[in-house]
């Protein structure tokens, strides 16, 4: 229902902190691209038709003794390029980011 009242939405997909099976995935924490993906899916069902666009904030941090680092980072961020979403936040409480899982801004981009 906020979605009608919204330009964006930031939902916080991370994957570290969900239990095994959660959206259909057997183990969220280590499967990151995965989670994400169903996840995004349920949240672009809700929003249909708002006009709101989804722009989720990704783990990019440790918890659960899983360390989010390139890999774990990329797989989140293929997932939301599969579905067609383009706007993501990074989060890490250490305010460290695996700049290596991001694509480079071509030079005079914006």
């Amino acid at each position: 229902r906020m979605a009608r009242n919204a330009d964006y939405v930031a939902p916080q997909l991370y994957p570290g902190y969900w239990s095994v099976n959660s959206y259909g995935v057997p183990d969220p924490p280590r499967q990151p691209g995965l989670f994400v993906a169903a996840l995004v899916a349920r949240f672009e069902e809700q929003m249909a038709g708002s006009g709101a666009v989804v722009a989720p904030w990704l783990q990019d941090f440790e918890v659960g003794g899983v360390d989010y680092g390139d890999a774990e980072v990329r797989a989140m961020v293929d997932a939301l390029r599969a579905a067609g979403i383009d706007r993501f936040l990074l989060w890490s409480p250490t305010v460290r980011y695996s700049a290596s899982s991001l694509d480079p801004v071509p030079a005079g981009a914006t």
